[in-house]
């Protein structure tokens, strides 16, 4: 008999991976390498719209409801395009964090507007033939729209930038130099591919400081990404390592999450059996055994984003 989430906090590994596998993995240039949904997933199932809603469980209490909320939504292509998270907190200036999310007509992002204490600001990006991003430029952005959360374009207001060009070294090396607004250099990196296109490790060297570090990626025998180990000073050494746990088909399980050799903390990831809609994603630190819990809703675009499916 299938065990409770909020009694057991034991995941029940499911394998039907009905389709496609909903949290992705990802690596490369210019995307999210942390677990992130799928976008091909969102939109071959016409996700709309994810809602989370947030609880902890410290040692020896009770589960404890908070009035923290998530909030997704999704374009018919799957993109995300609002992320919000609402803190329950009216009144501080601090309540509601939300980010837009804006593409062009290649699918690759071009604009990325959030909010602070002060209004908005937003991140432009410029892309090369190839698709790599070759700008950025940050702005403040006039908000005319009657509340501090429904924005509507004023005036915008370029404050800074950074531009990126890049050499192919050969046998699979790439470099990537970064230069700021004054057109200085101050960054480079170098992306080494294996023999098969796959991403093995990126190293950074920060020109003024000479501070350096590594990211790499380790894959099993089908691709997906088993490992991620990052040094941000190669000085000192620290170094977070991250595993990702797969079931026999593909689906994401879990992370563990390793400090210098330390188990620090364990994320994990309940389906639904039915519809491998995620169901709830469960945080775990090790070393006080406090435990967040987010359970998920959905809507969906062929109800007009008022379809709900759940599973409690």
């Amino acid at each position: 008999m299938r065990r409770t989430l909020l009694i057991s906090f034991t995941l029940l590994f499911f394998t039907s991976l009905g389709y496609g596998q909903m949290m992705k993995v990802k690596t490369g240039e210019f995307q999210i390498e942390e677990p992130h949904f799928n976008k091909e997933f969102m939109a071959r199932n016409g996700i709309f719209q994810i809602r989370g809603a947030l609880s902890t469980k410290k040692e020896m209490e009770p589960i404890r409801k908070k009035t923290e909320r998530y909030h997704y939504e999704f374009d018919t292509s799957g993109e995300m395009v609002l992320q919000m998270t609402m803190l329950g907190l009216p009144g501080t200036g601090k309540d509601t964090s939300l980010v837009r999310y804006e593409y062009d007509n290649t699918l690759s992002l071009k604009t990325k507007r959030r909010n602070d204490p002060y209004g908005f600001f937003s991140y432009h990006y410029a892309y090369d033939s190839l698709g790599r991003p070759v700008k950025s430029s940050y702005y403040r952005d006039e908000n005319l729209g009657p509340t501090r959360y429904e924005f509507q374009q004023g005036e915008s207001y370029a404050i800074t930038g950074e531009t990126y060009t890049y050499t192919d070294l050969g046998n699979g090396l790439f470099e990537k130099s970064f230069f700021n607004n004054y057109g200085d250099p101050f960054k480079k990196e170098q992306w080494q591919y294996d023999s098969l296109g796959y991403l093995v490790e990126v190293s950074s060297h920060f020109l003024i400081s000479n501070r350096r570090s590594r990211i790499s990626y380790a894959y099993d025998e089908q691709g997906r990404t088993v490992e991620r180990a990052t040094t941000n000073d190669l000085a000192r050494g620290d170094t977070e390592r991250i595993e990702y746990i797969y079931d026999e088909v593909g689906l994401l399980l879990s992370q563990k999450v390793h400090r210098n050799g330390e188990h620090i903390k364990l994320i994990e990831y309940l389906y639904d059996m039915s519809t491998m809609l995620l169901k709830a994603e469960l945080t775990k630190v090790m070393d006080n055994n406090f435990i967040r819990i987010v359970q998920y809703k959905y809507s969906f675009w062929n109800d007009g984003g008022t379809g709900v499916a759940n599973s409690e």
